[in-house]
């Protein structure tokens, strides 16, 4: 059966009687902040592992033994006399269609050579072209 919306509730009636006493507000809240917040210890546990494994890599590298050099003396090869060395021969005349014949000539004579070839030549156009010709039938 629903009670009537009119009478009080005992509880509210008790809590209505509650009178805070004289409470620091700025140390409630950071209490209740600090409270609130879970504290990961994951990066502390990190740190240690990091700094004991340092210690041991540590303790181990001072106390290892000391390394020792072993040093081998290979025997001296038996003396051989040196082979003479041929002198080298005159080197053959270069192709004259080469760049090494043209830059000895252009240096000898210090201008280039005349062109080469004639009508007979298959390298060379039968017509001059120049600019501003129009193209035609090459013999």
């Amino acid at each position: 059966m629903p009670e009537d919306p009119l009478t009080p509730d005992p509880l509210l009636a008790r809590l209505a009687r509650l009178t805070p006493t004289a409470v620091d507000r700025d140390e409630l809240l950071f209490r209740a902040g600090r409270a609130s917040v879970r504290t990961p210890r994951r990066w502390q546990w990190a740190c240690g592992v990091l700094a004991l494994t340092q210690a041991v890599g540590l303790g181990l590298w001072a106390t290892r033994p000391p390394e020792r050099v072993v040093v081998f003396v290979a025997p001296a090869p038996p003396a051989v006399a040196p082979e003479p060395v041929a002198e080298p021969g005159p080197s053959p005349e270069p192709d004259p269609t080469s760049y090494l014949a043209l830059t000895r000539v252009v240096l000898a004579d210090g201008h280039l050579p005349a062109a080469h070839g004639g009508a007979a030549d298959p390298h060379r156009p039968a017509a001059r072209l120049t600019a501003g010709s129009r193209p035609t039938v090459l013999d």
